[in-house]
């Protein structure tokens, strides 16, 4: 763990009692929402978690509520708090508009990755 972003990541998730997966996880689905919206800089709460629920079912189908299950990912408010950890740590920005609540009017997790799994 020589990287200094792995380090500050693991001091945050200590902190926050949430396993560093997590963090990883919201990181890689902010590069995934960027590349796919071909542009740089903010995400909107909505788009990032449009961008997770494609990269999470391409990356592990009908496994995807379980493994963000196990991250401690089990609804839309809980990626905030990751992303508003993140922004509390400095690690990530945010505008003046942006608001943890952002994510409270997201999708059901179960609803979406297990009940209306596109089997």
């Amino acid at each position: 763990m020589d990287d200094p972003l792995t380090r500050q990541l693991q001091e945050l998730a200590d902190r926050t009692r949430r396993p560093i997966a997590a963090f990883l996880w919201v990181l890689r689905v902010l590069e995934h929402t960027r590349q796919r919206l071909r542009r740089e800089g903010h995400v909107t709460a909505q788009e990032l978690l449009e961008g997770q629920r494609e990269l999470v079912v391409r990356e592990y189908g009908p496994m995807a509520f379980e493994v963000l299950s196990h991250w401690g990912l089990r609804e839309s408010r809980d990626v905030g708090d990751v992303v508003f950890a993140m922004v509390d740590a400095g690690l990530l920005g945010k505008t003046d508009e942006d608001d943890r609540a952002d994510f409270d009017t997201g999708y059901d997790f179960h609803e979406t990755f297990v009940e209306n799994y596109p089997w």
